[in-house]
Formats: structure tokens, sequence, C-alpha cells
């Protein structure tokens, strides 16, 4: 049996805390700078150099990502035409199947391959995929 007054019942209150980001709480400012003057303004000085210099090696990456792109492109058109190309020649001195079987795996893997880097820039920017970077 249960005794009255036998249980204690006590509520308990717990706060936490958290920041994130760049610089510190308004509040923290003001500590700070009574404990160094000048300490505020130097922290968001700070703050904002890290910010110009993320932006630039942002810009850096996404003009590097063009060049690739660019350059995937030239050179994957480059190796289609060479391969369509040697399929002609093979057609053209009577090597037909050959050339047939040339010229249907070039325009095969470069169909692929257009389709396969549709899907996944697709899904790269619906947030699927992690980025290359």
């Amino acid at each position: 049996m249960n005794k009255p007054g036998k249980y204690r019942q006590e509520l308990r209150i717990q706060k936490a805390e958290q920041f994130h980001g760049p610089l510190p709480r308004p509040s923290d400012f003001s500590q700070y700078e009574a404990i160094l003057p000048g300490a505020a303004e130097r922290i968001v000085a700070m703050a904002e150099r890290q910010a110009v210099h993320r932006q630039g090696l942002e810009k850096k990456v996404i003009d590097s990502d063009a060049l690739q792109a660019l350059v995937g492109t030239v050179f994957g058109l480059v190796i289609g035409l060479f391969g369509l190309g040697v399929a002609g020649y093979c057609i053209i001195n009577g090597h037909d199947w050959a050339g047939v079987g040339i010229g249907g795996a070039t325009l095969v893997s470069m169909v692929s391959a257009f389709i396969y880097g549709s899907s996944q820039r697709r899904r790269e920017s619906k947030g699927q995929l992690p980025t290359s970077r």
C-alpha cells in the first residue's frame, strides 16, 4: 500500500541557448567591448573579410565548373565526330558492318552520356545528390 507523503513531486526547468553564426550574439558585443575597447568593430571587420574571402572562393569554383563543362562538351563533340567519321570511312570502303557497329556504338554512348548527365543535373538541382565539391 502507498503511504501518503511518501512520494515527492519535483519540477525542474532547464534552459539551453545555442547560437551559430560568424558574429557573436549582440549581447556579447558589449562584453567584448568592455574588456577590450574596439573589439566589437574588429570582430565585425573580421566577419566581413571572411565573407568576401568565401564569396571569392565560391566564384572561383563556379568559374572552374563552367570551364570544365565547356571543355567536356568540346571534347565530347570531337570524340563523337571522330567516331562517326571513322564509321563513315568504314562504310565508304566496303566495311558496312564495322561502320554500322562503330557508328551505332558512338551514337549510343553519346546519347547515354547526355541522358545520364541531364538526370544527374536534375537530381542535383532538386537536392537529391551531393555536389561534387
